[in-house]
């Protein structure tokens, strides 16, 4: 069982690093996620449907739809 002075410092080192997160991931960021984001699931996604690799084109839309889901919300949640 963790002691109360450890739960404190844990707190302590979370509470810094959403902080330093907060600072670290402007508007700026969030605009490259989303620019990769929608590269992955236009640009990508159909160069794999070209090579006949479906599978592939069909996990870059996912994750490029995550790219760019994700990183908005993550945006909204810290600011």
């Amino acid at each position: 069982m963790k002691t109360h002075k450890e739960v404190v410092g844990a707190l302590e080192i979370l509470k810094n690093l959403i902080e330093d997160l907060k600072e670290a991931y402007t508007f700026t960021a969030v605009s490259i996620f989303v620019i990769i984001g929608l590269f992955m699931f236009f640009v990508e996604a159909r160069s794999m449907a070209q090579k006949k690799l479906k599978a592939e084109g069909l996990l870059l839309r996912v994750l490029g739809v995550l790219y760019v889901i994700g990183s908005i919300v993550v945006y909204l949640i810290i600011s």
